[in-house]
């Protein structure tokens, strides 16, 4: 799962546990709408062209039995290709009675069947969805962070290894919840994430050139807002990641971040250099189990968070914060939205074009070095960023 914590991307399902059948109650599919998808060709593009499937591969894929059919496609598909599949699916339900019905003794423990399909699969497909986020609001933060902390040393495997790593959501998958908090009705939001699956890696590519050479070869990055936004941070001088949607064979020559990615596509990010991050983000919009949080202030000062404030109903972010292992208060990098197709008017997620993210803490993903099990990233909509004074985003436009 990535959604706000990325880098962590298989975490939800590695500490929750893994259900069987479906729910009491589950959601209707986000398709119950007057929606029409094309199951199979979704899966055809995401085994063949996404995660790269090839003979032979051992592919794990996860999700909730809501999407049943297009998880049937896909493994269908993955023995197309003459790969081996695995279908796991987990629930809201499961994921509740866990904390619920199972001790708190239990949560520090290691799960050796995560263990042993961290260490043998080759590709690994998830569906990342909040249908109900204040789910685990009645959950000690220091009950997530130790079931988190628990099960990253595998993640950490999964990294090492280089698994092929596709999550299907990326903060879009329309259920009634993310419908609301992008202000849209749940079948618009549907169209709008169907058709960003089925979005060509080609369409994306002069805007990916454009940004990721600026983000590979640029030296100091100015973001700037008229909420009283203004942060600098030098960049790494490595080459910055583009997630188009697609894993190709220059991806997996380079392994790590390079080999993750997140559907609907449209984006380029880079880890910043470690220290040098100064000023302050006003981030318009938290949202946290449930929670709406207005105009929250982060400060950094030499590259670490140095001071939160917040509205009332702050403190329960807070403690998950303050709950968080070493390296939690390091300033991560910068994702920058490249996808024409996700109306920046609309949705308030990573690919829009002309979206800023920044971050704290994991950033393995970004082609950064720290690997905790823990990672905040904020969306700065309508805001500005130049890269050693050359305009890249102005107002919340992509500059050409």
């Amino acid at each position: 799962m990535r959604l706000l914590n990325r880098g962590t991307l298989m975490l939800a399902l590695l500490s929750a546990g893994c259900g069987t059948g479906p729910a009491a109650d589950t959601e209707a599919p986000a398709d119950a709408t007057a929606v029409q998808v094309d199951y199979e060709a979704i899966a055809q593009g995401i085994v063949t062209r996404a995660a790269n499937v090839r003979e032979g591969d051992r592919v794990m894929i996860t999700g909730d039995p809501r999407d049943q059919e297009l998880l049937e496609n896909l493994v269908v598909n993955v023995m197309k290709r003459g790969g081996h599949p695995m279908l796991i699916t987990s629930t809201e339900r499961t994921t509740l009675r866990s904390y619920d019905d199972v001790p708190a003794s239990y949560d520090s423990v290691e799960d050796p069947w995560n263990r042993l399909l961290a260490e043998n699969a080759d590709v690994w497909i998830s569906f990342s969805s909040v249908e109900t986020p204040d789910l685990l609001a009645h959950v000690p933060a220091e009950r997530r962070e130790a079931r988190a902390a628990a099960n990253q040393a595998i993640f950490n495997t999964v990294n090492k290894r280089n698994v092929r790593l596709v999550e299907i959501g990326n903060g879009l998958y329309p259920t009634t919840y993310t419908a609301s908090t992008h202000g849209l009705k749940q079948d618009e939001l549907a169209r709008i994430f169907w058709a960003g699956l089925d979005t060509d890696p080609a369409s994306l590519n002069a805007a990916a050139t454009r940004v990721q050479g600026a983000l590979t070869n640029g030296k100091e990055v100015h973001i700037t807002g008229s909420n009283g936004t203004d942060l600098t941070f030098q960049l790494l001088g490595s080459q910055a990641l583009v997630n188009d949607g697609a894993i190709g064979a220059d991806d997996e020559a380079a392994g790590g971040g390079a080999v993750q990615v997140y559907v609907p596509a449209g984006e380029v990010y880079t880890a910043a250099r470690p220290g040098t991050a100064n000023g302050t983000v006003v981030v318009p919009r938290v949202l946290y189990l449930g929670q709406e949080l207005r105009d929250v202030r982060f400060t950094f000062a030499e590259g670490r968070l140095t001071a939160m404030e917040g509205p009332a109903g702050f403190e329960a972010f807070k403690a998950r914060y303050d709950a968080a292992p070493a390296g939690k208060e390091l300033f991560a990098g910068v994702d920058v939205g490249i996808n024409p197709g996700i109306p920046s008017n609309k949705v308030l997620g990573w690919v829009p074009a002309g979206m800023i993210t920044v971050g704290v803490g994991n950033n393995t993903w970004a082609g950064g070095d720290n690997d905790i099990n823990f990672g905040l990233w904020w969306f700065l909509p309508g805001m500005n960023l130049t890269i050693d004074g050359t305009p890249i985003i102005e107002n919340g436009v992509l500059k050409n």
